[in-house]
């Protein structure tokens, strides 16, 4: 869970500033259709966040593997005796 929440964090941040700016948006255009506006926008803002994170989830998930690996031959060696 701790993981999952590590690699999620960046785009749940950007989520909720982008539904704040939304919501303060709509407060302030009450013309504005904001449904109308929002989809577009959250599906570009999500491509480009996933764009901004991915190295850096890459390399998390590199080194990850390696301490993971590591662990897992420390166990084989365990089971063998």
């Amino acid at each position: 869970f701790g993981l999952a929440f590590r690699l999620a964090a960046p785009l749940l941040v950007l989520n909720l500033l982008f539904y704040t700016a939304l919501t303060i948006l709509g407060r302030a255009v009450p013309q504005m259709n904001v449904f109308l506006v929002s989809l577009p926008l959250q599906v570009g803002l999500g491509l480009l966040g996933m764009g901004l994170v991915l190295p850096y989830v890459a390399s998390f998930l590199g080194r990850f593997s390696g301490e993971l690996r590591g662990e897992f031959f420390g166990i084989l060696r365990l089971m063998g005796g």
